[in-house]
């Protein structure tokens, strides 16, 4: 059996080496237009960057090792260009000898990839534009920014890889702006959790501008559709990428309603002998079976299992997706798996949804950073229906957990029991999985009744009473308009104070506190009594933007390098502050305790691990008229210096 394979990426190479070990005997031939196969793409930015500094390492195997090793017949730079179904012959162009020849297949395996789009503007052809979807594309961008010293780049689209190649930028010293169409990065999170990149991309000095379009590309600038001009180097295209369908659709095979390859379970096309896979193939989702184009690596290696099996006879089946993905922004993580909030709303499936937020291990164990989780069940069942996490570390641990949920169709109600490993520097007795799981267990089971950040103001107009149970100092750094600040401490002695024919909300920084609230309040028989969801801290950030652009602003002069924060521990009036661990505001709270016991013109340095200190620290100066010197956010804990003003 002669079985040839279009395209040498993850999905193309992994069918031809399974192919092999099934089968010593199958010819088998690979065919890929590029100068190279199995190319490390995902790590395209990171060479960039220079955080994988050896070149070698992008290819994960030579061509010529994998022919020999595998005894596949590798055929580089060689660009299939029509397929005879009936005849079962390919045409392709030889790019080495510039002339076209024929092979004969048995068995066809297509896994064409994905293309970059290109926007329809004028200069998007200039020298300085680049895409970043194969290694020609990655030493081209290197070798420019060499050549021509570029000191400002311009990235658009906020998409993952718009994300990865800001990121790395910023690392090479380039001053980068992001420029996003719409009105958040990472499309598949929902807004209020996107907003934790916003600040974060800000804090790291990145100009990100948010519901712009750039209209014109040229030498040294672009322009954007409000009339500004940014200054760009160099340029890197990341709106997005689409299934590479030409050849399936001149070949006739169906194109899915989805815009990929149409498959079957085991991945045979509508025509005879065809099989795909990959970025171009249309896949089913693990929930709901709706039809989708998922462009992730891991899927494209499982689907080339399935049809090298098939191809030799097997009936495998590949079953469903559910996009469970991750990205690295800086010093964050941000990861989803399964459907957002948005897909749910659009397709009209009841849900339910949950935030928690959690240190990712033992509070009392050093650097325990928090996790923001945000969990979409079933209204009935408490089957989930997705999940999104940010943070700084143990994402990547816990989406896996949940997806793996997701994929043996578990509930809320298998996250809050399951047994999860336990060490301080890993965890907590209660993993934030198992807190995610009752969070939700508690509101389907126990009736625990919440209002989340998008309802608040709805509930204010309709005439409820906000309580913000934290402790003075608390309430007094920030707070909702018009609420009034009973700590929980304090909640038993005023309830006699307080209507029971009222509507109240309940508020915290996390939704902890207003959740303790809300139990004592709904026992001493006050019926239409809400917590708020996710608490102030997913509140504030979802809801101010703007706020957070002008701490960007206010930022950029007080934010020094590395450098400089050295020079400044050889003041001998320096008093330094650990508020690694605690979450906004209490990194605030020991600040503001701190300061009274220094002289004025004396100096704090102060470390803080909640993503949202470097923009609260800003606006607290602002408040109190102490000075900040200066800003460290080149690692996961920011580090700022202020000196006390009278």
């Amino acid at each position: 059996m002669k079985i040839v394979i279009i395209g040498g990426g993850a999905g193309g190479a992994s069918t031809a080496a399974r192919l092999r070990r099934l089968d010593e005997f199958a010819e088998i031939v690979l065919v890929d237009k590029a100068d190279s196969i199995s190319q490390a793409t995902c790590g395209i930015p990171y060479h960039i960057g220079e955080v994988i500094k050896d070149r070698d390492r992008m290819v994960v195997v030579e061509a010529e090792s994998f022919a020999e090793l595998l005894n596949v017949d590798v055929q580089i730079r060689m660009e299939v260009i029509a397929i005879d179904p009936q005849k079962r012959l390919l045409t392709v162009l030889d790019h080495k000898k510039n002339h076209k020849k024929k092979i004969t297949y048995d068995k066809l395996v297509l896994s064409p990839g994905a293309s970059p789009v290109y926007p329809p503007i004028p200069g998007v052809d200039n020298a300085s534009v680049f895409t970043l979807n194969n290694l020609e594309q990655m030493d081209r961008i290197t070798q420019y920014i060499n050549d021509h010293n570029c000191k400002n780049a311009v990235v658009i689209g906020g998409g993952f890889i718009g994300l990865e190649a800001a990121d790395n930028l910023k690392i090479r010293g380039i001053k980068t702006s992001l420029i996003e169409a719409s009105s958040q990065v990472m499309a598949p999170l929902d807004p209020e959790m996107a907003s934790f990149l916003h600040q974060h991309i800000h804090s790291h000095q990145i100009n990100l501008l948010l519901n712009n379009k750039v209209i014109e590309i040229c030498d040294d600038h672009i322009v954007l559709e409000n009339g500004k001009k940014i200054d760009a180097d160099l340029v890197i295209l990341a709106i997005g990428a689409k299934p590479q369908t030409q050849l399936a659709e001149q070949a006739g095979l169906r194109i899915g309603e989805s815009g990929g390859i149409y498959v079957n379970r085991g991945l045979l096309s509508t025509v005879d002998n065809i099989y795909v896979l990959g970025d171009a193939v249309e896949s089913v989702d693990q929930i709901y079976n709706n039809k989708a184009v998922i462009q992730l690596a891991g899927p494209a290696h499982k689907q080339a299992t399935i049809v090298a099996s098939n191809i030799l006879g097997g009936h495998e089946k590949y079953h469903s997706m559910q996009a469970t993905s991750i990205v690295k922004v800086f010093d964050m993580t941000a990861a989803t798996t399964g459907y957002s909030e948005k897909q749910l709303r659009a397709q009209n499936i009841a849900y339910k949804k949950s935030y928690s937020d959690i240190p990712a291990h033992a509070s009392f164990y050093p650097e325990s950073f928090p996790l923001t989780i945000k969990l979409l069940f079933s209204p009935n069942s408490g089957k989930i229906l997705g999940a999104q996490i940010v943070g700084v570390r143990g994402v990547d641990k816990r989406i896996d957990v949940i997806a793996s949920v997701i994929q043996l169709k578990g509930t809320i109600f298998d996250m809050a029991e399951m047994e999860l490993a336990y060490a301080p520097p890993y965890s907590s007795a209660k993993d934030p999985i198992n807190i995610a799981g009752m969070v939700a267990r508690n509101m389907l089971r126990d009736g625990y009744q919440v209002v989340f950040w998008d309802e608040l103001d709805f509930h204010v107009q309709d005439e409820a009473v906000v309580i913000d149970v934290r402790t003075p100092d608390e309430f007094e750094l920030n707070h909702i308009d018009g609420a009034i600040n009973i700590p929980l401490e304090k909640l038993r002695a005023s309830m006699k104070q307080l209507d029971k024919n009222k509507k109240y909300i309940l508020c915290c920084q996390q939704g902890k506190k207003s959740y303790f609230a809300w139990r004592i309040m709904s026992q001493h028989g006050f019926k239409h009594v809400f917590s708020l969801s996710g608490g102030l801290k997913i509140y504030f950030s979802a809801i101010s933007p703007a706020l957070q652009q002008e701490s960007y602003q206010e930022n950029k002069l007080a934010v020094s390098n590395g450098n400089r924060m050295q020079n400044e521990t050889i003041d001998e009036n320096i008093l330094f502050i650990d508020a690694v661990g605690l979450s906004c505001p209490g990194p605030i709270m020991k600040l503001n305790k701190e300061i009274r016991s220094i002289e004025q013109g004396h100096k704090l340095r102060v470390s803080a691990s909640d993503p949202g200190f470097v923009n609260d620290i800003s606006v607290w100066c602002k408040k109190t008229g102490h000075i900040l010197e200066a800003c460290d956010t080149n690692s996961a804990v920011t580090t700022v210096v202020i000196q006390k003003a009278s």
